[in-house]
């Protein structure tokens, strides 16, 4: 096989070697490796990427909106973990926080990537889930000495509003909000 070193490079530059041009990606859009989250109607992809430190220096991660292989919009959160999109482009985000201390921050994101709703904790983050309408949310806690501790919150998103805490009878894998 003879390659022309000059054809070659210019290929692999811009994607061309191979079968046809490569497929965009998500990572392509976003600008970074994460993990992504679709909504069930497969139109947006949540992409999420924790922080870390780097040479001793703390970088944010970084979380981002695709519809249709466009970006929508794209933010830096300390430590952005079990984010969900809804199939109306509303974004949950479990945001564990570069901290010590037990805490954590609950958002929610518009399609824009508008804050709708947030709330900080005094207690780890778990795991969280949206309604199908987009009405309302939940996050747990985990345990700490504080109010906040091992509770489940409600949150009405259009009123913006926690609707109730109770105490959290054990962890959960997922959750789903029957509307």
């Amino acid at each position: 096989i003879e390659l022309n070193e000059e054809v070659l490079l210019k290929k692999l530059k811009d994607g061309t070697l191979g079968s046809g041009k490569r497929e965009i990606d998500i990572e392509d859009i976003t600008g970074f490796y994460g993990t992504k989250k679709y909504s069930l109607n497969r139109q947006y992809c949540v992409s999420y990427a924790d922080g870390y430190y780097d040479n001793n220096k703390w970088k944010n991660g970084d979380i981002a909106l695709v519809k249709d292989n466009k970006l929508l919009f794209k933010k830096k959160l300390q430590r952005p973990n079990d984010c969900f999109v809804n199939n109306d482009g509303t974004v949950i985000v479990c945001d564990w926080l570069n901290s010590e201390a037990l805490t954590g921050k609950f958002f929610v994101f518009s399609t824009t990537g508008e804050e709708l709703f947030s709330k900080k904790t005094t207690a780890n983050l778990g795991n969280c889930a949206i309604s199908d309408n987009s009405q309302i949310a939940l996050f747990e806690t985990h345990n700490s000495d504080t109010n906040d501790g091992d509770k489940i919150f409600i949150v009405d998103i259009p009123n913006k509003q926690i609707i109730k805490k109770f105490e959290r009878p054990a962890s959960f894998n997922n959750a789903i909000i029957d509307t």
